[in-house]
């Protein structure tokens, strides 16, 4: 989570969708900055407003680009299965080593809360002032952060590729009754695909590049 009170934007990191690569180029101009897990890194939108409702009593949020980044929540939940295999999850609660992908998925769907929560309650906050206006779709992330780099007036542009997953399972792994399922459970999150905020400002420069 980046708030950058100078260049006027707000970095809303979901989780898997390359946020740490994000914080690495934008991190340099933010004034407010959390970027461990354990103390807020992937904090809602909600919580956001809430633990800094004081940033919109003096600058508006309506002068923000507030920006995220959403993914296919198949691909999501792969990439969450993968990436908690690595060995500094040994022995945590969070540890997919040694458990079936199969398993995993359907563990995930009967109760999606936690990590493998809908993207949309992080990404949305329906009651407050704080509202999201740009949203990227994670395969079109290397032009969107080369036109966000332009409106914020930034030298670098050029995303690195940090907490990769490895690859453990793959998306031939879902079972057609699974990927039914995600659609169901993520209806929010493709709905937000399929119809995301959009600033004029980012898109026109997309246009232009």
């Amino acid at each position: 989570m980046l708030i950058g009170l100078e260049k006027k934007f707000i970095f809303v990191a979901n989780t898997k969708t390359a946020s740490s690569s994000i914080e690495q180029l934008l991190d340099p101009h933010a004034e407010i900055a959390i970027r461990r897990t354990a103390f807020g890194k992937h904090m809602t939108l909600a919580q956001i407003e809430s633990r800094f409702a004081w940033i919109g009593d003096h600058l508006p949020f309506g002068r923000f680009l507030v920006f995220g980044v959403i993914r296919d929540p198949a691909h999501f939940l792969l990439s969450l299965y993968n990436f908690h295999t690595k060995d500094g999850f040994d022995g945590k609660p969070l540890s997919t080593k040694g458990v079936a992908f199969e398993a995993f998925v359907d563990k995930a769907l009967a109760a999606p809360t936690g990590r493998v929560r809908p993207q949309a309650d992080r990404l949305s906050n329906p009651n407050g002032r704080l509202r999201l206006t740009h949203l990227i779709r994670l395969p079109d992330l290397a032009a969107e952060m080369r036109a966000i780099g332009a409106f914020l007036e930034l030298d670098e542009r050029d995303l690195g590729n940090r907490n990769v997953s490895p690859v453990v399972a793959t998306v031939e792994e879902f079972r057609p009754d699974q990927l039914e399922r995600i659609r169901e459970v993520y209806a929010a999150d493709y709905a937000l695909l399929a119809n995301p905020p959009r600033d004029p400002r980012i898109t026109a420069l997309i246009e232009s590049d």
